[in-house]
């Protein structure tokens, strides 16, 4: 006998279980920095600074795959120190114990770690920073990617005044402060994004790729999140890619992925990103 198919309202179930046991670990940003610092990725520019920093929130498959360290973060890690940024690469997957098989079947759907609970680790990558020797306090760019989109687009609608990221005990009043910039590739506007129904807290200057056609996250789809940031006061700039898929710029998919790297169209990207954070530096120092 074939035991019955789960329902669509167990999978529901699942999930707000999974995202309520979430929420209910509170932590000080000391702690979850405790957590975080020691899978920090961090590349810093030639020179002695001070510099500003750009913290970058990779998509839901983390920074490994099955054989070993993506490139995806790294190659966007490296553009941001040629332009005398000190990059910091936060990882929220290794040090909770998510590989990679775990964060495409929890992750990726949405079952656990969604984007507000990572938005508590931009508050503490934020703070992390602000110690970093060689670096400024402001003039700061966060960027995210898919689900790290999600992530980033989220802490942006935090009052801390009043309440900060689910999970985080004390977020700093000005956790937020220090970001003149944000800059988003094909982000995750979908079921739980806050910045569907929100506005922004802080008005930086925005800047955001989408794909025409995208699987995953459709410029479609984003409309209602990206009108909330227009009326949030952003200086917002999106540009659309064709001819390419969601993950475009990520040199080592898998085997079986529907995803399609395009070498030429991700080094545009990364000149992009670039060009973003000169335009950034030099309007924190004017």
């Amino acid at each position: 006998m074939t035991p019955p198919r789960p329902s669509k309202h167990w999978f529901l179930a699942v999930a707000l279980t999974l995202a309520l046991a979430a929420c209910g670990e509170r932590q000080t940003v000391a702690e979850r920095n405790a957590l975080l610092a020691p899978a920090y990725q961090i590349f810093e520019p030639e020179g002695d600074g001070p510099f500003p920093v750009a913290i970058l929130v990779p998509g839901c498959g983390g920074l490994f795959g099955d054989e070993g360290p993506k490139e995806i973060m790294r190659d966007y890690a490296r553009e941001a120190a040629t332009r005398g940024y000190i990059a910091l690469v936060v990882d929220s997957f290794t040090p909770r114990s998510i590989g990679f098989d775990k964060a495409r079947k929890l992750v990726c759907a949405g079952l656990t770690l969604r984007g507000g609970q990572r938005a508590g680790d931009i508050v503490a990558a934020i703070e992390h920073a602000r110690a970093l020797p060689g670096a400024l306090t402001d003039g700061y760019v966060i960027a995210g990617w898919s689900h790290g989109g999600w992530a980033v687009m989220d802490v942006m609608t935090f009052d801390m005044d009043a309440k900060g990221p689910p999970g985080l005990a004390d977020p700093p009043r000005d956790a937020l402060a220090a970001v003149d910039g944000v800059y988003l590739t094909y982000p995750y506007c979908g079921f739980g994004s806050r910045t569907n129904k929100r506005r922004w807290a802080k008005a930086p200057a925005a800047s955001i790729v989408v794909v025409e056609g995208d699987t995953v996250s459709s410029p479609e789809s984003c409309s209602k999140a990206f009108f909330n940031i227009y009326k949030s006061g952003v200086t917002l700039d999106i540009e659309m890619f064709r001819g390419v898929t969601h993950a475009f710029d990520e040199s080592d998919q898998t085997a079986t992925s529907k995803f399609v790297y395009d070498e030429s169209v991700a080094a545009r990207a990364h000149r992009r990103f670039g060009d973003f954070l000169d335009a950034v530096a030099q309007g924190a120092a004017n």
